[in-house]
């Protein structure tokens, strides 16, 4: 989830969609919002997380390739239909104002698009949106910059002006 992820596409991603060998994971149209197929590089620290999860599966299932779902549950052995009994713990835990989950996803566009400078295209693909219009909802709208954008228009034109005379 904290690669943009929807929480859906997290619990009911499987072990079939994940390929180690080119650091990719697939999340197919059925279990996302935007209905289509779609692929993302894995991060470093996310291929070393599910890697290990693969590798404790194995030994746990006592095979060379698991299958299923990669987030089970323990106790009922399938997929988590929620996760906010565990992320209330972890904000309890670390003692952490509340958010919601999904708020991160809103957090990672926010971020990348006004503090990081980020392209909005890539932002949009990222987070999984079929348009950057959506995207679109995370620009931070500061009076400042609209104040920066007419000083410079006015400067070029001063300065163009200069130039002629």
């Amino acid at each position: 989830m904290l690669h943009g992820r929807r929480r859906n596409e997290v619990l009911s991603i499987t072990w079939e969609m994940v390929d180690f060998e080119q650091k990719i994971y697939h999340i197919p149209a059925k279990i996302n919002k935007v209905k289509k197929n779609m692929r993302y590089m894995m991060t470093d620290e996310l291929y070393k997380r599910l890697h290990t999860i693969y590798l404790q599966e194995c030994i746990k299932q006592n095979i060379k390739y698991p299958t299923g779902y990669v987030f089970t549950n323990p106790k009922t052995k399938t997929r988590y239909k929620c996760l906010r009994g565990a992320w209330s713990r972890l904000l309890k835990q670390n003692n952490l104002p509340y958010i919601r989950l999904h708020d991160i996803r809103h957090l990672l566009g926010t971020y990348s698009i006004n503090f990081l400078s980020l392209p909005i295209e890539h932002v949009s693909y990222a987070l999984g949106h079929t348009n950057i219009e959506i995207t679109q909802k995370y620009i931070t709208v500061k009076p400042e910059i609209s104040k920066e954008v007419i000083n410079k228009v006015f400067k070029s034109v001063t300065d163009r002006g200069n130039k002629c005379n």
